[in-house]
């Protein structure tokens, strides 16, 4: 997150830059937000959703309600909402992305859209958000998770496209 926002945008492959584009195009808008219990099991229920729709266990909700409570000066766990602007209405929630600030690191903890938001690309404009605010804090990386032979194709393209620098972790072993 050492580089400019500019510069970081300009590292972004052309499906990035489309795809916030278009977000911005058809009235997109995200924000972070407070994060309440009534906030909260909306975001678990649009999880929840997600998982039964694409067949996959992820992250449980137990484990994310209490991470939701930790509080310190080196922790934060941040919510951040995508809104589609209506017109003459209040504005449609399409997504939710929530990430984790511990020391200089964020972390892309989870992220969930409906169908709408999907079809507007409210995804990509959580993740740039996101990042924006991580590098606004005085963080120093943004991971966007691993990348494995098991990752999705679907997924893997999409975190290429930030064409950030991959790291390998060494793994774990133990010495008997």
């Amino acid at each position: 997150l050492s580089l400019s926002s500019d510069d970081l945008y300009g590292k972004f492959n052309r499906r990035w830059k489309r795809a916030l584009l278009k977000a911005s195009k058809l009235g997109v808008i995200v924000r972070s937000s407070e994060l309440t219990d009534a906030r909260l099991d909306n975001v678990l229920k649009s999880y929840s959703t997600l998982q039964k729709r694409n067949k996959f266990i992820g992250i449980d909700n137990k484990l994310i309600k209490e991470l939701s409570k930790w509080k310190s000066p080196n922790w934060s766990f941040n919510l951040f909402v995508a809104e589609l602007v209506c017109e003459g209405e209040r504005n449609e929630e399409v997504g939710y992305r929530v990430t984790v600030r511990s020391g200089h690191t964020v972390l892309d903890f989870m992220v969930t859209t409906n169908e709408k938001g999907r079809q507007v690309e409210a995804n990509s404009a959580l993740y740039w958000h996101s990042i924006i605010q991580a590098k606004e804090s005085g963080c120093r990386w943004f991971d966007v998770g691993g990348l494995s032979e098991a990752t999705s194709k679907g997924i893997a393209d999409f975190k290429k496209g930030l064409n950030g620098t991959p790291y390998q972790l060494v793994g774990e072993w133990r010495k008997w």
